[in-house]
């Protein structure tokens, strides 16, 4: 027998996290103004949406968002954001950013990511938030590090770290590890204009404890080639759970771009963070995922372009595999957005798996049973239309498309009083096995217009296409652009037909398995499955395979087998055929009750047999 060669499907810290949680929440699309602000006429655009991975009913959402209903200047020192306790059905606003009186934006850009630390907040439970943005609070807006205690109250987030300079698009994703520390990202453009030597502008601000009472923070600069002036405004980052933290950029964006993705294995430690992944055709830290690229420039809808979407997500069941999503021009005022994806550490990446045209604001997560969301906004016959497309193979290499129809407004009404008009980016991450998201379009009251069972807070008629400031509707408010929220089931049905005519009556007890890999590294060998479980949980656990034949049930060992802090207590061994996939299905001890998806740790072992 030789080295067993190892493959991480889940992260230790997933079942707790998942557990906690109902499994099924309603498909929604709620427009997020409260109807205390009925009469807002604010174009409120560039969302992000933060889900709290202890308790999915816990939320938190920002946008350009003033305290005041007609967006004049600040009449406080604090600018709102939107939170929710009750898994997205009702939004309420929580004055907790910095701001400045007479400020006339409330932010610049700002986004949010919660970790899964309790934070000890003794008004609401809750975990810790972390933000970036560009501070209105002082003159020039730098960039500013965020945190809150409890984003559901009205005291002020605390400010971690400033960044000075030409400085932009803060891009914000926080990660719990195993020693309980909050490893917190903030992307950002660092010395657009030439600011930056060598125009080296694509930059992280990294700290390993940002839970910690004074937490170090510490900037990394991503980019280790010159440029002819800066890299594009968004540098995004994804970690997973094992300490691989992937984050994309746009490469030389004034001259030659490029999409580049670097990596780190460490969550960002040591001397040279960030360089683990090296490109073949210079050897130089950062993988080009494309050729050089034209940006698209121009207007679409009113929205600006050029802005340089890009995103990025990693498996929470595999640090292996990642998808990229970005946006280039489509010929004049036009963009067209691309996803692509790496199943060996970003090493080599795929040709596009998902293209369309006259499309923007590309926002890719990726669920905790591996199906693959895209959530974009197009202009079509003169409407912007929201989409969510998700995968819809055991490998996630198709996609459903055009997608879920979340909202076709007009690109043309309300006219813009600002850029962006709804901003340069939208927001989606994944709960459980759900996608949540977070987008920005005209509030015209036409059900035709939206997903169904959509939802308004503020004052409305849908007969009459009419919004009003008043709840006896006498009052008629203009139409403007406000946030929406809305949360789309997924579940094992979207893998394959044969698990979901296994898994159909509840797809929440299964969690399936596949690596497209297996029989192509070593077509003689088999795989252990070794499993995580609560003994007292599950009366069994039955392997099936994606044919739909049964493949043996767990066994459990006598022994545990200890990898990198998990224990697993029971295993199967198979001989996996190339393109053959796998679903855990989990029968209930009596009495016992899952309250949230089965997604119990999981290692695959590669042997020789």
């Amino acid at each position: 027998m030789s080295t067993p060669r190892h493959r991480s499907f889940a992260a230790f810290t997933v079942l707790a996290l998942s557990l906690c949680l109902p499994a099924f929440a309603a498909d929604r699309l709620v427009n997020m103004t409260p109807n205390s602000r009925s009469g807002e006429t604010n174009q409120d655009a560039e969302p992000t949406i933060a889900v709290d991975p202890n308790d999915f009913k816990r939320m938190a959402g920002a946008a350009f968002t003033w305290d005041n209903l007609t967006g004049g200047p600040m009449v406080t020192a604090a600018a709102p954001i939107f939170v929710s306790t009750d898994r997205g059905l009702t939004w309420a606003l929580a004055n907790v950013v910095p701001s400045k009186i007479g400020a006339g934006f409330p932010t610049g850009d700002i986004t949010l990511s919660f970790s899964s630390t309790p934070s000890g907040a003794s008004g609401h439970k809750t975990s810790w938030l972390y933000g970036g943005t560009l501070s209105s609070a002082t003159a020039g807006r730098p960039m500013t590090v965020l945190r809150s205690q409890d984003p559901f109250s009205s005291t002020l987030m605390t400010t971690l770290d400033t960044r000075t300079g030409n400085v932009d698009q803060p891009h914000t994703s926080a990660k719990t590890s195993a020693a309980s520390q909050d490893k917190l990202y903030v992307g950002f453009n660092n010395g657009y204009g030439c600011g930056a030597p060598s125009g080296r502008t694509s930059t992280i601000d990294v700290s390993q404890d940002a839970a910690a009472a004074a937490p170090t923070l510490t900037l990394d600069v991503i980019e280790a080639r010159n440029t002819a002036c800066q890299d594009g405004f968004a540098q995004v980052a994804a970690a997973h759970s094992d300490g691989t933290v992937y984050a994309a950029f746009l490469h030389d964006w004034s001259s030659s771009p490029r999409l580049v993705v670097v990596r780190d294995d460490k969550w960002g430690t040591g001397a040279t963070p960030f360089a683990a992944l090296t490109d073949p055709s210079d050897s130089v830290a950062g993988r080009y995922v494309t050729t050089a690229l034209t940006l698209a420039s121009g207007f679409m809808g009113q929205n600006r372009l050029g802005a340089s979407n890009v995103s990025i997500a990693v498996d929470p069941g595999n640090s292996d595999r990642v998808y990229v999503a970005w946006g280039d021009s489509n010929g004049a005022n036009s963009e067209t957005i691309h996803v692509r994806r790496s199943v060996n550490r970003g090493v080599d990446w795929s040709s596009d798996l998902m293209t369309v045209t006259g499309a923007m604001n590309p926002q890719v997560a990726i669920d905790d049973i591996g199906i693959v969301g895209v959530l974009y906004q197009s202009v079509s016959g003169g409407k912007w239309e929201t989409r969510l497309a998700r995968s819809n193979n055991m490998d996630a290499t198709t996609f459903a498309t055009p997608g879920t129809l979340l909202a076709k407004q007009s690109a043309t009404t309300p006219t813009a009083t600002y850029s962006p008009y709804i901003g340069d980016y939208a927001s989606l991450v994944a709960a459980g096995s759900n996608f949540v998201g977070m987008f920005c379009a005209s509030n015209y009251p036409d059900k035709a217009n939206f997903m169904s069972g959509v939802t308004f807070q503020r004052e409305v008629d849908w007969a009459a296409h009419k919004l009003y400031s008043d709840a006896a509707h006498t009052k008629v408010v203009a139409p403007s652009i406000d946030p929406y929220f809305f949360e789309i089931n997924t579940s094992i049905c979207n893998k394959t037909p044969f698990f979901c005519n296994i898994c159909k009556l509840k797809p929440y007890l299964c969690y399936p398995i596949f690596d497209p890999l297996w029989f192509l590294k070593c077509p003689m060998c088999g795989i252990d499955i070794l499993v995580k479980l609560e003994d007292d949980s599950y009366r069994q656990v039955t392997v099936y395979d994606s044919l739909g034949k049964k493949a043996g049930t767990l066994k459990r060992l006598s022994e545990p087998v200890v990898e990198k802090g998990v224990s697993y207590n029971y295993k199967i061994s198979l001989q996996p055929k190339e393109g053959l996939g796998y679903v855990l299905k989990a029968e209930l001890a009596a009495g016992k009750k899952l309250p949230g998806n089965f997604t119990p740790p999981v290692m695959v072992k590669q042997v020789e047999r």
